[in-house]
Formats: structure tokens, sequence, C-alpha cells
């Protein structure tokens, strides 16, 4: 094998097609990706449709074994991010933003109200 060859080298993506899904509009399928193996449900698209979650994957079948597909990915959907370390609405506010509004808006328990500053 030559250098060439070596790096052209990835690692196999290889799905076994199974049985339908119980609503008939897919296949469950055994899906072998590096070195690990995935359980997977493929349906194909609908126009209109949003792809939320998955891949849209190109499926060539082996010709000694049509059940057996090599897989070419060409869109992965993002995957969501990581949940927030603290409970309620995002924090959109920084620390410079606070030091500036304490800076504006704090009063101190020294400073006394002189009637004309009042309402």
């Amino acid at each position: 094998m030559s250098t060439d060859e070596s790096e052209k080298k990835v690692d196999p993506d290889v799905v076994l097609l199974h049985s339908p899904t119980a609503d008939g509009e897919g296949v469950h399928a055994l899906r072998a990706r590096g070195d690990r193996l995935e359980l997977a449900e493929i349906r194909p698209l609908k126009p209109g449709q949003p792809i939320v979650t998955g891949e849209v994957a190109r499926l060539k079948p082996r010709e000694d074994a049509p059940l057996i597909c090599d897989v070419d990915v060409t869109y992965e959907a993002p995957r969501p991010s990581p949940p927030t370390a603290h409970a309620g609405p995002t924090r959109a506010t920084s620390t410079a933003y606070r030091r500036g509004w304490d800076t504006v808006f704090k009063r101190t328990r020294s400073r006394k109200l002189k009637k004309h500053e009042l309402n």
C-alpha cells in the first residue's frame, strides 16, 4: 500500500437495513461508524418538512449484499446546545454592565437626599 492510499483510508461507515418501522414509512437499521455501532431509523425526506435532528445521507447498496449499504452523509443537523447551569431565562447582562448599573443607580448609606432631590 502506498502512502497516498493510506492517507485516503477512512473509517468505514456502513448500515445494515433490518425491518420496516411501525408506521411503514421507514426502516430500522444497524449502523457501523468508525469503531462504534448505532441503532438507526432511516426515513425518506419529505418536501417542506424541516430536518430538526439526524442526518441526510445517501445509501449505496453493495452488489453482493443489497441490505448492506455504504453511507455518504450529505448534511448533519446541528446538535442542540447543552443546558445552562442555572434555572430561568438566559442572563443577558455582563459583569461590566452590572458594574456600570451599580455606579449609576446604587445609593450609598452615607448620602442623604436633600428636599430638592426628592420628587
